[in-house]
């Protein structure tokens, strides 16, 4: 999500491709799964740490601002350490915080040591995309950059509801959380494996610092990627904590039950997370916003509907409309990473990407999820989540209104 050449790492043709970016897959996804697993955990957590009602919220809050809070270590962190030495400190940061979590004596102990855990877990961010660029031909960065972008779906949306609320109802939700943590731990041990130590100098003080111009329209474009990125990222972390008591309620089923129909959120989001950005090299990059954003509001909004009257209260259905909804997720890389670097003339790519990926960790991270938690207990499950579902209306409303080139080159 930023651009390569603001980053201590190796040199275009010092890595492998396929092993980098399959350890920046694997490390990435590993990172996210262990974002979004306490969310769907916090009916089991709460059970053992009693919270107000209503005061759920805090723990998406708590990591949404560990998150955003990272973009601040991560600038003091680049051009002092190589690539590889950030993520490893961010994933050694990250589980350290998770362990400590399984031992919190209070539910406000437990949001705090999880927002920690976030402030490192974001650094890794920039340094994974900055490895994966230098150890891809240019022909292939898209791909290679998508490819490492679904992990965060595939194993934040897909696989992480599955597998935690399993562990949680057979062993509790410390061993669940455990098991994050340790694949987390895996994914650090296999970078470290697979991707060498080769580190380039810094680069001058001068070159950092350099003044940032956008291209026509390019500020506006960033702008509104800061918007959208904080739509999608709210429907994101709102449908993860609150997707598996919804379909518990509307389903009658059992959390194990429930976390299965949701990772079906994960393989939508996952599929499009990979086709939206290399449909965009040849549609447009706002059409495919638009249309991708679009596509999960109408399975978003039809699945609160439904929820909410009782309607179809079929597990197959369920799974489809999560599918569906879980679509709008594939513009995410377009706004919080493509069309801000191509809205630059000249200056670090990187600077471009603060603004969309503050406001999505902040205000759809924290914020809004809080807020909607807050307002379970006066409005339902369905119409809190469906609040969020209304934002990526909005969300595609604006992706219209980007001027870009689509072909990967500019934005106009």
């Amino acid at each position: 999500m930023v651009d390569p050449t603001d980053q201590r790492g190796p040199l275009p043709g010092d890595l492998g491709e396929v092993p980098t970016v399959f350890a920046c897959f694997l490390c990435y996804g590993a990172l996210f799964f262990d974002r979004l697993a306490p969310l769907y955990l916090i009916a089991f957590v709460t059970d053992d740490l009693p919270v107000r009602e209503g005061g759920d919220g805090i723990l998406a809050l708590s990591i949404g601002v560990g998150w955003a809070a990272s973009m601040a270590l991560a600038h003091w962190s680049s051009g002092r350490w190589s690539n590889r030495q950030r993520v490893l400190v961010a994933t050694a940061g990250a589980a350290t915080f998770g362990l400590a979590s399984l031992f919190a004596p209070a539910w406000t102990a437990f949001c705090a040591l999880r927002g920690l855990g976030g402030l490192f877990a974001g650094t890794a961010a920039p340094p994974i995309t900055a490895l994966t660029f230098a150890a891809s031909p240019s022909r292939r960065r898209g791909l290679d950059l998508g490819i490492v972008q679904a992990s965060t779906r595939m194993f934040g949306s897909l696989a992480a509801p599955v597998v935690v609320t399993t562990v949680a109802v057979w062993q509790g939700w410390t061993a669940a959380l455990a098991t994050s943590t340790a694949f987390v731990a895996l994914g650090a041990v296999v970078l470290a494996t697979l991707v060498p130590t080769r580190p380039r100098p810094a680069r001058p003080a001068a070159a950092r610092d350099g003044a940032l111009t956008y291209r026509p329209a390019g500020r506006r474009n960033v702008a509104l990627c800061a918007v959208v990125s904080a739509a999608l990222v709210a429907w994101l972390i709102t449908t993860s904590q609150s997707a598996v008591p919804l379909v518990e309620q509307w389903l009658g089923v059992g959390p194990s039950a429930a976390g299965r129909v949701v990772g079906w959120f994960g393989v939508g989001a996952a599929g499009a997370a990979l086709i939206v950005p290399i449909a965009s090299d040849w549609v447009g990059r706002h059409q495919s916003l638009s249309v991708a954003t679009l596509v999960g509001a109408a399975g978003g909004l039809t699945m609160v509907y439904a929820a909410a009257n009782g309607m179809w209260a079929s597990g197959a259905v369920a799974s489809v409309l999560m599918a569906v909804a879980g679509v709008a997720m594939g513009g995410l890389p377009l706004v919080i990473s493509i069309i801000p670097a191509e809205a630059v003339a000249t200056g670090e790519v990187g600077r471009a990407l603060v603004l969309p990926i503050v406001a999505a960790e902040l205000v759809g991270g924290a914020a809004v999820p809080a807020l909607a938690a807050a307002a379970v207990p006066a409005v339902g499950l369905p119409v809190a989540v469906g609040g969020t579902a209304l934002g990526l209306v909005l969300a595609a409303v604006l992706g219209m209104a980007m001027t870009t080139a689509g072909e990967g080159v500019a934005a106009a």
